[in-house]
Formats: C-alpha cells, sequence, structure tokens
C-alpha cells in the first residue's frame, strides 16, 4: 500500500522520512507466524505550481502488508516530524499524467511541476548546526 503524507517540511529528507515511518511502524503489536511489515520504499515529491509560484513537498511511502499500511494512517496522526503534525491517507494513482482531461468541477491544479527529490540543499551557518539538523 501507498500512503500519502501531504505538506511535509521542505528539510526532511528520504532518509528521514525513511526512518520516521520504520519507528512508528516498531510501535506495531507483530503477531508471531504473520508477514512482519516493511517498507518498501520512500519518496519526497516537490510540486511546483508554475502559476502562483507555490512549492509543496509531500511524502510517499510503500509499506507491505496493506494491513500494517491502514494502522500506519491511523497511527500517524499523532505524530510529530520536524515539530510538524503528519496525517496520511491511501495513495491512489490518476490515469493520463500531464495530458489527462479536466472536467469542468475538477478540483486538480492544471499546472503543476511534479518531480522526485533526490538530495536536499543543506542550508547550515555552522558545523553544529548541521550536525543538528542533518545528522541527529
Amino acid at each position: 500500500m501507498k500512503i500519502f503524507i501531504p505538506r511535509v517540511p521542505s528539510t526532511i529528507s528520504k532518509n528521514d522520512l525513511r526512518k520516521f515511518s520504520a519507528k512508528l511502524l516498531e510501535q506495531k503489536m507483530h503477531i508471531p507466524f504473520t508477514a512482519q511489515p516493511g517498507i518498501l520504499s520512500c519518496e519526497i515529491l516537490q510540486i511546483k505550481d508554475v502559476q502562483l509560484g507555490i512549492t509543496e513537498h509531500h511524502g510517499l511511502v510503500s509499506i507491505q502488508p496493506s494491513s500494517a499500511g491502514q494502522w500506519f494512517i491511523q497511527h500517524l496522526r499523532s505524530q510529530r516530524l520536524h515539530n510538524k503534525l503528519m496525517l496520511g491517507r491511501e495513495y491512489f494513482a490518476r490515469t493520463g499524467g500531464v495530458k489527462a482531461q479536466f472536467s469542468e468541477g475538477d478540483r486538480r491544479r492544471k499546472h503543476l511541476q511534479i518531480e522526485k527529490v533526490g538530495q536536499i540543499n543543506v542550508q547550515a551557518k555552522g558545523m553544529e548546526q548541521f550536525v543538528q539538523t542533518y545528522l541527529s
């Protein structure tokens, strides 16, 4: 199951999201002789609205089995990441991509640029701030 986590902090990395998700999944009670929940992948999506000049960051986490994904969504609401309250929902891929046809009542924004974030831009004033922000 893929889980969409909207509006994550822009300073978060894929590793931060993976560690955060793994720590939350460790709290799930494991029943013997059943599949251990696992994180398959973590991505950070950067979405730019060209017309408005707004940039948003969203997390995308794949968890198996689906029951663990449902548990993760329910328990994500009380968690904080970089001092921001998190929430999530099941991710549904839309067909059509960039060339999708928009109907009159469609709420989707039409002028978006979506890309996966690989590395974060490090902006630290000193080594101590860098260590506190990115390595701890």
